[in-house]
């Protein structure tokens, strides 16, 4: 969570920079899953690629789309903010459709990571 949040700040941060290499208004989104997932290479003998594959990636992938639809930075799922025990500032965003998933998904923004919860692993 904390190097999905300090992404957004450094990309925020560093517009000017951004702006010198021809990239004016550049932003980024995120969004996290927590699960399961399948990690390895796959393809064929001449070409493979590292990669992560699974449901909890396909939601990650589609709460990143959904943080641009309601326009806000970072979204969670609702396994995730269940996992974070308070330990953020988070704000419900509702109930969505997203594609791949027979029913809707709960959706939050986080915002900040609760002070008290920084020297915590």
């Amino acid at each position: 969570m904390r190097t999905g949040l300090d992404l957004i700040e450094m990309v925020e941060r560093e517009q000017a920079l951004w702006e010198y290499h021809g990239l004016k208004g550049m932003g980024i989104r995120v969004g996290i899953a927590t699960g399961e997932v399948v990690v390895g290479y796959v393809g064929s003998e001449d070409r493979q690629q590292y990669t992560v594959v699974g449901p909890t990636v396909n939601l990650a992938s589609r709460l990143l789309d959904l943080a641009k639809t309601v326009g806000v930075r970072l979204l969670v799922s609702d396994g995730t903010y269940s996992e974070l025990g308070g330990a953020v500032e988070a704000k419900y965003v509702g109930m969505h459709p997203l594609a791949g998933f027979d029913v809707e998904q709960r959706a939050y923004e986080v915002t900040a990571v609760k002070a008290n919860t920084e020297g915590e692993e």
